[in-house]
């Protein structure tokens, strides 16, 4: 990975806490709103920003030394990688619904053909780090060692990580009047995941499930052919 010395390559993103909701670059140094609840984001309290994200794109990677067992601890933990979502062409172009029971509203729903799906990866878990150390001149990932010992020739940056990719998306918020905590979610999540793939014919790979938001309290479903899930919702 190539960086330099003023940080180009660098991109700033801006997360709405309640929604996970997320903005890059200049979209990122300009929004006020999260444009699902239409709340202001004003501090800290209802939004993240980072400035040291780096996008990933082709790599490779060359085994060059054994690894000690404190390194293959560190790699079993895995990473801290988080998921946060856009809309490609604005939430003007989204579907909206709401599901309810015997005239009780209880799940508010947007589709969207063509969202954003951005994950962040922010660390080793096992590290008190929240950032990987990078050489700026050289692209090479440092060790914790190396990143400690001061080196003018090779200028050290902490940077995240993130990918994207595109895909039709479920946005689902229970409503406040279900009062359920994250748990509650998570069961929701997973309940509608197998109604999903049962009653539209729905290979378990084919669509995956995200928990986001403020509090876990959103349900994020991405695959290819929700379509179809959209069109069941709206006959039924």
């Amino acid at each position: 990975m190539q960086l330099n010395q003023n940080g180009e390559q660098m991109h700033t993103i801006k997360i709405s806490k309640e929604t996970g909701y997320v903005f890059v670059g200049k979209e990122a140094e300009n929004a006020s709103n999260d444009p699902i609840t239409r709340k202001e984001l004003k501090d800290f309290d209802s939004f993240e920003k980072f400035s040291n994200v780096v996008e990933l794109n082709e790599s490779e990677a060359r085994i060059e030394e054994r690894i000690s067992c404190n390194e293959e601890y560190r790699t079993s933990q895995g990473y801290d990688i988080d998921h946060y979502f856009s809309f490609s062409k604005g939430i003007d172009n989204t579907q909206k619904a709401i599901i309810k029971a015997a005239e009780h509203d209880l799940l508010q729903v947007i589709y969207d053909q063509s969202a954003t799906l951005l994950q962040i990866n922010n660390k080793w878990k096992i590290t008190k780090d929240d950032s990987f150390p990078i050489g700026t001149i050289s692209g090479r990932w440092k060790s914790r060692i190396e990143a400690e010992q001061s080196n003018p020739d090779e200028p050290i940056a902490g940077v995240r990580i993130y990918t994207t990719t595109t895909s039709d998306i479920l946005y689902i918020q229970p409503v406040k009047e279900l009062h359920l905590k994250e748990e509650g979610v998570c069961t929701l999540a997973y309940a509608l995941k197998r109604a999903i793939e049962k009653v539209c014919q729905v290979e378990e790979s084919e669509i995956g499930v995200w928990i986001m938001g403020k509090m876990k309290a959103r349900i994020f479903f991405c695959t290819n052919p929700l379509k179809v899930v959209w069109e069941y919702l709206k006959i039924y």
